[in-house]
């Protein structure tokens, strides 16, 4: 996310968890955040994270892709398994302003290729991997 420019744009944290990616995104100037989460428990403390670092600006939903109401993003975060990003790669892609990317994280190397198929399969561009401890992040855009 440091390599981002989060400055003034909307940010969609998809499978939010704590909401940690929400509040950092906020921390680098993302000024229109949303986080979903279809877990009860992730959502509570997610909410209860960004209250606790006082970020007003952080809309948290307990939803499903299709459940958010239809709007498009300038940012999409996703640090979620692999079997839920591919099935929901459509879904992201149709919510992401042309230029927008996704930033997909929590995925182990080998899921590499993989990710890469089904994201150039929905229209994306992979325009980075980033590689550590055999973890990987793939930066996408629209």
């Amino acid at each position: 996310m440091e390599h981002l420019d989060l400055e003034g744009k909307s940010v969609l944290d998809f499978g939010t968890g704590t909401g940690v990616l929400a509040i950092l995104a906020d921390m680098l100037g993302a000024t229109d955040i949303t986080g979903i989460d279809n877990d009860e428990w992730a959502v509570e403390n997610a909410v209860e994270n960004v209250q606790r670092n006082s970020k007003e600006g952080i809309a948290i939903f307990r939803a499903t892709l299709e459940e958010l109401p239809e709007r498009q993003y300038d940012v999409i975060l996703a640090n979620i398994n692999r079997h839920i990003l591919i099935q929901c790669m459509g879904g992201l892609f149709a919510r992401l302003h042309k230029g927008g990317d996704l930033l997909m994280s929590g995925l182990l190397a080998e899921d590499e290729m993989i990710i890469r198929k089904e994201a150039e399969a929905a229209g994306f561009n992979v325009s980075g991997v980033s590689h550590r401890n055999g973890w990987i992040s793939v930066l996408c855009r629209k």
